[in-house]
């Protein structure tokens, strides 16, 4: 971690030991709110989100919205259904005992639009939206992305932008790949 995104990674262990020191970090975070972890490719983001998945407060899955986008491809409507409402738990102690765990969408757009027998979906937003819809705690709901806010709104309307806004901490680490 450089001293960039020091202040980055300190935010990040303020919400995920519920600190309330989170909320002052930035206009409009909660801890009612899930994590947006944004910035250029090879920054670090889903290494950073895989080590902060099991947390005393919520943990959660990272997983790659190419695997989701897959998942529908091959299962269809079943995978929307898996990927919009919260995972069961394993019974052990790396998932601090929670009975259910949240999803961390990791790499967002990555995943392409797919076809289950001629349905055309865009699975991400789909999922975003009805984990919205359903009235899931946004913190049970996190991202990683290179987009931009408006990139965003290009690939998953202007709706589902809007959701996001409310269901996200939008944090942003700086720098260059790190993967040269």
């Amino acid at each position: 971690m450089d001293a960039n995104n020091h202040a980055v990674f300190k935010a990040l262990c303020h919400y995920f030991t519920r600190s309330d020191k989170f909320c002052s970090a930035g206009e409009g975070f909660s801890l009612n709110k899930g994590i947006m972890l944004c910035g250029p490719v090879g920054t670090g983001k889903t290494t950073i989100m895989e080590l902060f998945q099991a947390n005393h407060y919520r943990s959660y899955r990272v997983v790659s919205c190419r695997t989701i986008a897959d998942a529908f491809k091959t299962d269809g409507e079943y995978a929307l259904h898996i990927f919009s409402r919260p995972f069961p738990a394993p019974s052990h102690a790396s998932t601090f005992f929670h009975d259910t765990l949240g999803l961390c969408l990791d790499d967002l757009s990555t995943e392409g639009i797919k076809r289950n027998f001629g349905d055309q979906v865009n699975t991400i937003a789909e999922i975003i939206l009805n984990r919205y819809d359903k009235k899931l705690p946004h913190y049970l709901t996190h991202l990683t992305t290179n987009l931009t806010a408006g990139e965003i709104e290009q690939c998953y309307s202007e709706r589902a932008r809007s959701r996001m806004r409310e269901m996200f901490n939008m944090l942003i680490l700086g720098g260059g790949d790190r993967r040269k």
